[in-house]
C-alpha cells in the first residue's frame, strides 16, 4: 500500500515522463536513469513517512532539464538545415543562367549518399560569360552569385572555415581542382556542429570529398557535362 500510495501521488510526473519517452525527443536511457532512480528514492521517502512534494519536483526537473539539454544539443536533418536557410534576395540571383551542370549535380549527389555526416553541400564554378555561381547543391539555390568569401577562397586557394549564426553547423568552403589539380571552382561542405566537436575532423572529410570529385574532373566544362 506504501508503495502504491507513493507511486499514485506522482502520476502526473509520470505522464510527463511518459510523454516524453514516447516523444523520442530525448534518449530512452536518460528517460529509464533518471526516472529509476526518482522513483526509487521517492518510495523509500514515502516509506519513511517524509514530505515527497520536493522530490516531485526534484524529479520533474531533472526530466526536463534533460530534455532541454537534448534538445539544444539536436542535430539537424539534411531537411531541417535546407528549410532553416536563409531567403535569397533576387538580386543575388543571376537572371540569364540556365546552363545546366549534370555531372556537377552528379557528383554532388553522389557525395551526399558516400558522406551521411554532410547535410549541406555546394559547387561554386564559372560557366562562360557568367560570374561564378552556384551550379549544383542540395538545396536549390541554382544560379546564386558567389558573394566574396567564394571569391576569396578561389583567388587565394585559403579555405573558409566558419560557423553559422546559430553555432550549430560548421562550414568548409575549399577550392575545386581538376585532375590535373587547377583551380575550377570552389566547394562549400556544411556539417551539424556542437561544442567539443573536431572541426579538423571535418576539413579532413571536405577534402576527402573534394580529392573525390577532383579525380573524376578533367576540366572545368566537365562540369557541364552530361551526367
Amino acid at each position: 500500500m506504501q508503495f502504491h500510495s507513493a507511486f499514485s501521488r506522482y502520476s502526473s510526473a509520470g505522464a510527463i515522463v511518459y510523454m516524453l519517452f514516447n516523444s523520442r525527443l530525448i534518449r530512452r536511457e536518460t528517460i529509464h536513469s533518471s526516472w529509476a532512480r526518482c522513483i526509487a528514492f521517492c518510495v523509500l521517502r514515502e516509506i519513511s513517512g517524509r514530505n515527497m512534494r520536493k522530490i516531485a519536483c526534484l524529479m520533474c526537473v531533472t526530466i526536463l532539464g534533460a530534455f532541454c539539454v537534448s534538445t539544444a544539443l539536436a542535430q539537424d536533418t539534411r531537411e531541417q538545415a535546407i528549410a532553416g536557410m536563409r531567403k535569397v534576395d533576387p538580386k543575388e540571383m543571376d537572371p540569364n543562367y540556365t546552363k545546366p551542370a549534370p555531372f556537377a549535380q552528379k557528383l554532388v549527389d553522389e557525395a551526399l549518399a558516400k558522406h551521411p555526416e554532410v547535410i549541406l553541400l555546394a559547387i561554386h564554378a564559372q560557366p562562360p560569360g557568367h560570374k561564378n555561381l552556384i551550379v549544383a547543391s542540395n538545396f536549390g539555390r541554382i544560379g546564386k552569385i558567389g558573394d566574396e568569401d567564394d571569391l576569396r577562397c578561389i583567388r587565394t586557394g585559403k579555405s573558409n572555415l566558419e560557423l553559422n549564426s546559430t553555432g550549430k553547423h560548421f562550414e568548409d568552403e575549399l577550392i575545386l581542382l581538376d585532375s590535373s589539380g587547377k583551380t575550377i571552382g570552389a566547394l562549400g561542405v556544411v556539417f551539424n556542429y556542437k561544442p567539443g566537436d573536431d572541426k579538423a575532423a571535418m576539413e579532413k572529410i571536405a577534402d576527402q570529398l573534394r580529392d573525390e570529385m577532383k579525380a573524376q574532373l578533367t576540366s572545368k566544362s566537365a562540369l557541364f557535362g552530361p551526367a
